[in-house]
């Protein structure tokens, strides 16, 4: 008898670890999900002031960024280099609007997607030239809980210009 209640004891908290184990699981996937729209946020934000030292904060070291026709950029280093370029453009804005937002649920890895509008200068006739389509920015979690863009990637919805020369 005294094996039966040991056993039936046993299983009861076993269930009952389990049980606990999954909700905080559920609530913690609901704030990586929103702590990942609001860094987006606060990346745009970046953008939008020109803040180059901010921006350059959400990257990863070896970070990857593919943006249309041109080679990807390989490390902090060369992503910054190419967004000085940007931040320096007077002609330079950018807005995109968040469409999807989701996060493993080993809370490790997250993405977020959406579209975009980005304004430069021409670099022949300095004058500014619009571009848009999508975009789909992968993020990893870091140890102090921050989450930093591992890789990053742009498709224009415009056709390329001259395509046949």
């Amino acid at each position: 008898m005294r094996k039966v209640v040991l056993l039936f004891v046993c299983a009861f908290l076993w269930c009952s670890g389990c049980r606990e184990a999954r909700q905080p699981a559920g609530s913690s996937h609901a704030a990586d999900i929103q702590a990942l729209r609001d860094v987006e946020v606060a990346e745009e934000q970046s953008w939008i002031s020109k803040d180059l030292d901010k921006a350059v904060s959400f990257i990863a070291d070896d970070a990857v960024v593919m943006n249309p026709n041109t080679a990807a950029l390989r490390g902090k280093d060369q992503i910054r280099a190419s967004m000085k370029q940007g931040f320096d453009d007077p002609n330079s804005v950018l807005a995109y609007q968040i469409t999807a937002v989701e996060v493993a649920q080993s809370g490790e890895l997250g993405y977020t997607s959406g579209t975009y509008t980005f304004t430069s200068s021409d670099p022949i006739t300095k004058n500014p030239v619009t571009d848009h389509g999508n975009w789909l920015t992968v993020r990893k979690k870091q140890p102090d809980g921050s989450w930093k863009i591992v890789r990053d990637m742009s498709n224009s919805d415009l056709p390329l210009r001259n395509p046949g020369k």
